[in-house]
């Protein structure tokens, strides 16, 4: 076993490549890991690639039908109706410079009771410099907003999935 920093001190651990200084940078101050860069930011890990080839890549080698899996997991020792449990933003610069959220897709919890539990995803985009909410999966209905909310267009299937109905 290697141990690196094990007194907890304000030491940054970095690899170098060919062309990168920063290939792999940890930094002990702000509890974070950075791929391809040593900017410091807020998140805890983070991937930076300036080609234009994959960023990341979740491969699996396995010989049977079991694919490669990405988890988002809220762990709350306290979980409560509404929770956001996972969020993907897809974030862009606008001609100014500026970092903005172009869309994303986030799951809520709508019920956390052992049992009965209930989720809704929901997918945002970013219309005329406005977020707003562009479709959501709930209670087995496909919500699809209409003219700014003021009308929706709903797909279902009856309890008894005898029918499928717009509304």
């Amino acid at each position: 076993e290697t141990v690196i920093n094990q007194d907890s001190e304000d030491l940054d651990f970095r690899v170098e490549s060919n062309d990168n200084a920063n290939m792999f940078f940890v930094d002990a101050g702000n509890n974070s890991v950075h791929i391809g860069s040593a900017t410091v930011e807020t998140d805890a890990f983070a991937v930076y690639n300036s080609g234009t080839s994959t960023s990341v890549r979740f491969a699996n080698t396995n010989a049977n039908a079991v694919g490669p899996s990405l988890v988002f997991q809220k762990d709350s020792s306290s979980p409560a109706d509404g929770d956001q449990i996972g969020l993907l933003n897809f974030i862009g610069d606008d001609d100014a410079g500026g970092a903005n959220v172009f869309a994303h897709i986030d799951v809520v919890s709508d019920d956390v009771s052992n049992g009965s539990e209930d989720g809704t995803i929901r997918f945002g985009v970013n219309q005329a410099g406005t977020f707003r909410y562009a479709m959501k999966i709930q209670d087995g209905i496909v919500n699809i907003p209409v003219n700014n909310n003021l009308y929706n267009f709903q797909a279902y299937a009856s309890s008894s999935n005898s029918f499928f109905g717009i509304r």
